[in-house]
């Protein structure tokens, strides 16, 4: 399907359509051929580097037992030699002052040594003094059945692994006769706590096992292994093993699945644990000297995790080779692809440029119209604006005759009366007329003044100003037509600020007097016919903002027109143009504030009018 769209597209003769697909399978058996290669010929090298490290753990293992054990040789020898224990031998049972004085020495002398026990027996194997504290039983049992009892009692330095029977754990016994002119009284034995030694040999190798020459397992990595037979043995090895009580537990379970000499001499050799056979690499140490075999193993799933590790080294280097491969293929096609686009393009570049030649010159023609239409229509606007001020000072200006008509008839009066107080020479009442003059005059220039600013048409000049000169403006404008109409107009502020100021509003004020001027026409005419009318604007500060609620007594809007009377041209009254309240809404909203009719309880209109106020530090 996609080779379709590269032909729709593209035609016949694009590179795309004559690429090769990759094989994959050709990529699967390429990298199964390398897999293999890597397994057989880093299997023989990594065997060889686990041999090598087992042979090296073995030798630190027997360095460290013999490190450990040598120590101790000459002790028992030394300790035979001296008089205090040669005493001690030849000296009642029932001296208690001689036991006690042995005893302290034995433990004084041990904890000097670091060695676990030290004892002394006498020719018959029985326990003369210990360093540790023992039941009476063990004073009453014979321990002549013991290798290196026998040993020393016939003159010679002995030596004997076992698990301990008057103490716990395992343990290594040096021994040396102790003689009295020529003759042997006893034994002195220095034994060696063995729990703490196979305990930091266990973290040298993956697995290990101490074999003694009788073919028991004395110490192993695995407590299955533990005083099991590395050989098969007959019956009667195992009756003289138990005879000696070496082996608390011995089970003299065969784990090795082959023969004696392959279990001593070959690298791999096959073991049981916990009821599985397995493979195990394995070198060797020997201790002589201590009655040991060493064998340092490791479980053949070592070998194979790092085969696996260099094969997973291989499979990342084939990914990667094989991702370098597909981009170098895939940027070739990419340039192919981009040649033949390149070649499409400068074809398709001369037809465009015509186009767009032309599209630009429309589009030129199409933004200078939209220009054009803008600064019409902002013009129109404009001039909706002043329309809706000329039209509110049409309505009012039967009231603005009136409100000047008064002040120009009591100028004339003035006028003609200072003249014929002039003929009399009564000049002191002709300046009162004069002052009384100039202060009807001003006033009569502060209301046209007001008017004419109203009615200007001029660009908005924003600025922050007070809300009393909105009122006031507002208070001048409509002064006239609510005279006229006879209504009321009260007006309510609530002081917000600590000096009981008010807020400033950042606007023309100009624009807000149209809107309130416009929202109190519009009530004012309402209430021409009803009696005792009123109209209440009232101000009112919450946070950040500044409202205005122009509410009257008249009857209300009916509710179906509720929806309309903020659309442009929309008008209920005999004469209007229908655009005042379209235009408040838009002045206001245009100065980031609101207006909005709400309902009320009595029925009436009520407006609300809500501007951004002004913080003290905005001004």
């Amino acid at each position: 399907m996609t080779d379709n769209i590269h032909l729709r597209l593209y035609g016949p003769d694009h590179p795309l359509l004559h690429k090769k697909p990759v094989n994959v399978w050709l990529i699967v058996i390429l990298w199964l051929m390398g897999t293999v290669l890597v397994v057989f010929s880093s299997g023989r090298y990594l065997q060889q580097e686990v041999l090598l490290e087992l042979e090296q753990d073995s030798a630190r293992m027997a360095a460290s037992l013999r490190k450990a054990l040598t120590p101790y040789q000459d002790v028992a020898e030394t300790l035979a030699g001296l008089r205090l224990i040669r005493q001690s031998l030849l000296t009642p049972p029932e001296d208690e002052a001689a036991r006690a004085s042995l005893q302290s020495f034995l433990e004084s002398t041990n904890s000097r040594l670091g060695s676990e026990s030290l004892y002394l027996l006498d020719r018959d194997g029985m326990l003369v003094g210990a360093s540790v504290g023992l039941e009476e039983d063990a004073f009453t049992q014979s321990f002549s059945f013991r290798p290196f009892f026998q040993q020393s009692i016939l003159g010679e330095p002995g030596r004997y692994y076992s698990v301990a029977l008057v103490t716990t754990g395992r343990g290594y016994f040096f021994s040396a006769p102790v003689f009295d002119q020529q003759t042997i009284i006893g034994v002195a034995v220095v034994k060696v706590d063995l729990e703490p030694l196979f305990s930091t040999v266990a973290a040298m190798a993956p697995d290990y096992l101490v074999v003694g020459y009788d073919g028991i397992v004395f110490a192993a990595s695995r407590a299955d292994w533990l005083f099991s037979s590395l050989y098969p043995l007959a019956e009667s090895q195992k009756q003289a093993i138990r005879n000696l009580r070496r082996y608390r537990g011995a089970t003299f379970n065969n784990i090795a699945s082959d023969d004696v000499e392959a279990v001593f001499y070959n690298d791999n050799i096959r073991l049981k644990s916990y009821g599985f056979s397995d493979r195990f690499l394995v070198k060797r140490a020997r201790l002589p000297e201590l009655g040991w075999h060493l064998f340092a193993i490791a479980p053949s799933r070592v070998l194979y995790q790092r085969v696996g590790i260099h094969v997973l080294y291989y499979s990342t280097l084939f990914v990667a080779g094989l991702l370098l491969w597909l981009y170098f293929r895939k940027r070739e096609e990419l340039r192919l692809h981009i040649a033949h686009l390149n070649e499409e393009l400068e074809r398709r570049v001369d037809v465009l440029t015509s186009e767009l030649t032309h599209s630009n010159t429309e589009l030129t023609e199409l933004v200078n119209h939209y220009r054009s239409t803008q600064s019409q229509l902002q013009e129109t606007r404009d001039q909706l604006v002043q329309t809706a001020k000329l039209a509110v000072l049409g309505e009012m200006s039967a009231g603005i005759n009136h409100e000047l008509s008064q002040p120009l008839l009591a100028l004339q009066t003035y006028a003609e009366n200072s003249l014929r107080l002039s003929e009399r020479q009564r000049y002191e009442v002709v300046e009162d007329n004069l002052r009384e003059i100039l202060r009807i005059t001003a006033t009569m220039h502060g209301i046209v003044s007001r008017f004419k600013v109203f009615a200007r048409k001029t660009p908005p000049e924003p600025r922050a100003c007070d809300i009393q000169e909105i009122i006031d403006g507002t208070l001048v404008i409509m002064t006239p037509l609510l005279k006229k109409a006879g209504v009321a107009l009260h007006i309510e502020q609530s002081p917000v600020l600590p000096d009981g100021g008010q807020p400033k509003v950042y606007c023309d004020p100009v624009q807000i007097q149209q809107v309130l001027v416009n929202l109190t026409t519009n009530s004012a005419e309402a209430l021409e016919e009803q009696q005792d009318a009123w109209i209440r604007m009232h101000i009112e500060f919450p946070p950040g903002r500044v409202r205005f609620t122009v509410l009257d007594s008249g009857p209300g809007i009916a509710p179906e027109l509720r929806t309309r009377i903020f659309e442009p041209f929309f008008t209920t009254k005999a004469r209007g143009l229908g655009l005042g309240l379209a235009l408040s809404r838009r002045i206001i909203e245009t100065l980031g504030g609101e207006l909005k009719l709400v309902e009320t309880a009595a029925g009436s209109t009520c407006f609300v009018l809500e501007l951004p106020g002004l913080a003290d530090g905005e001004y």
